[in-house]
């Protein structure tokens, strides 16, 4: 992915490492309190920590009552309520390359946060089978309706690769 390129010449921020729902300290009218938990924190460009704004945009359910197991849905505002956050991003920032590079940051921070495996402390292994919980989300995430759009991506580029290639013969 040819945007990945541009995620590093983003401004480096601090950045959450842990940013789920119940980190986010909320008052009973709904506004944000504070954020607990910055064990994680660490340096990163821009938009990478935020893969959290996809944890909050759905939740687990349960699908096996006996063993209790869960899988992640969105809920049905989910894409509206992405779309005015980065409307939000958007006017703060006040450039659109920039809010389009934190995007692919965004997608970015999914990619490491859910599909690296975290075996007590150790990082070296991509989620596989074994890690369900997060395969799951990474896939919801990525390609589910309500999710980033990296399927539509994906597809797109697929025909307009045979659309050029055809072209050529």
């Amino acid at each position: 992915m040819r945007e990945m390129d541009e995620v590093e010449g983003l401004g480096w921020v601090v950045t959450h490492g842990d940013l789920v729902s119940d980190n986010i300290m909320v008052k009973d009218d709904g506004g944000v309190v504070g954020l607990i938990d910055w064990a994680e924190a660490e340096w990163l460009p821009f938009g990478v920590g935020m893969y959290g704004l996809e944890e909050i945009l759905g939740e687990d359910v349960i699908i096996d009552e006996e063993t209790g197991r869960s899988r992640f849905e969105y809920y049905p505002e989910a894409r509206e309520l992405r779309d005015l956050f980065w409307e939000v991003v958007g006017r703060a920032v006040g450039d659109e390359d920039i809010s389009k590079r934190a995007k692919w940051a965004q997608v970015l921070g999914v990619l490491l946060w859910r599909g690296i495996a975290f075996d007590d402390g150790d990082l070296g292994r991509v989620v596989d089978e074994r890690d369900w919980w997060d395969l799951q989300r990474l896939r919801t995430w990525l390609f589910d309706e309500r999710g980033l759009g990296m399927k539509e991506m994906w597809w797109e580029r697929v025909c307009r690769g045979v659309w050029e290639l055809m072209s050529c013969l």
